[in-house]
């Protein structure tokens, strides 16, 4: 098997469209293939501070029923 890519995914921030951004990267880690990919999440809070976690965090975590996972089950 090949390595993972590591992708960063970035949300938040101190604009007034934070938590359509958190939506966003949520929607975007639904998407990665797991097998493919090594998400690494960036949020930036309201205040400006940047917080890295690996694998997703509690607000982005899109939990063990991705969109993703149910997609490439219905195709088998």
């Amino acid at each position: 098997m090949s390595q993972r890519v590591r992708v960063a995914v970035l949300s938040g921030g101190r604009s007034s469209e934070h938590e359509i951004s958190v939506a966003s990267a949520r929607s975007v880690l639904e998407s990665l293939d797991p097998e493919r990919y090594e998400a690494v999440t960036v949020e930036i809070d309201r205040e400006g501070k940047w917080q890295l976690e690996s694998g997703g965090s509690r607000a982005l975590d899109p939990g063990p029923q991705a969109s993703w996972t149910r997609a490439k089950a219905a195709r088998q």
